[in-house]
């Protein structure tokens, strides 16, 4: 969850549009199967807490992740959605994990986007918004609607994972605010840095270590943490960020 005050997204200077088909393919690849091995090798415990406070966390498994049919790559056409002011929506989304973009850059008061699904709040802002946040990341999360709450026109688009942004191996991400990314090389660790004065948070999705919280403060921070590549990467911050990849 972003904090209020945060400035309008930008996209990273180094990003690539989406990752090619291979690329798609043999990273959700990767996923799919350790999340296989992991419901038949026994449930692992694991650590996470989407839009928690600095210092909560929430145990969950491996195997509650993702189904086959949410991360698997189908390469479902984008949906758009857009609309001014207040508003409730409904999605044709299935039931797999999907990539959402949301942008009120006339707002200016508070601004709100909530799901159904377990992600629930997905954006908490006061005034202009521009962000990407996932959904139906974890089994039993079903999105069906977006309720809305602005006070400006908005745009709301949903894309399947092959049209995330990604990054080779060795290269250091940079951004602003709330995004999502793709890490395609083989790191361990990641130092990460920000800038913000609000909640930083970090959710890494990756084969082997399952969904995880790899970092969640309030305001400024720099530090060392486990990354394993390839990974799915959500970051909720309200100011510039890098990550770089060691």
């Amino acid at each position: 969850m972003a904090a209020p005050g945060a400035p309008p997204t930008e996209t990273p200077s180094t990003s690539r549009s989406g990752p090619p088909a291979w690329v798609a393919v043999l990273v959700l690849g990767v996923l799919l199967a350790s999340v296989i091995l992991a419901w038949t090798l026994g449930p692992t415990p694991q650590t996470t807490s989407e839009g928690a406070s600095a210092t909560s966390t929430a145990p969950t498994t491996t195997a509650s992740l993702a189904s086959p049919t949410r991360i698997s790559p189908s390469y479902l056409p984008p949906e758009l959605h857009e609309g001014h002011g207040d508003d409730v929506i409904t999605t044709s989304w299935p039931a797999k994990l999907g990539i959402v973009t949301f942008e009120c850059a006339g707002c200016t008061r508070n601004t709100v986007l909530k799901s159904d699904g377990r992600e629930s709040l997905l954006v908490n802002e006061i005034g202009s918004y521009r962000g990407t946040r996932w959904i139906n990341v974890r089994d039993g999360s079903f999105t069906t609607t977006f309720t809305i709450k602005a006070t400006g026109p908005w745009r709301l688009s949903i894309t399947d994972l092959d049209q995330v942004k990604w990054f080779g191996s060795g290269e250091t991400v940079s951004g602003e605010g709330d995004d999502v990314i793709l890490l395609a090389g083989g790191s361990r660790r990641a130092t990460i840095t920000n800038q913000g004065e609000h909640n930083f948070a970090v959710h890494v999705l990756s084969p082997g270590a399952g969904l995880d919280l790899a970092v969640n403060e309030i305001g400024g921070y720099r530090g060392t943490v486990p990354l394993r590549e390839p990974a799915l990467v959500q970051i909720t911050s309200s100011g510039h960020w890098t990550i770089e990849r060691l």
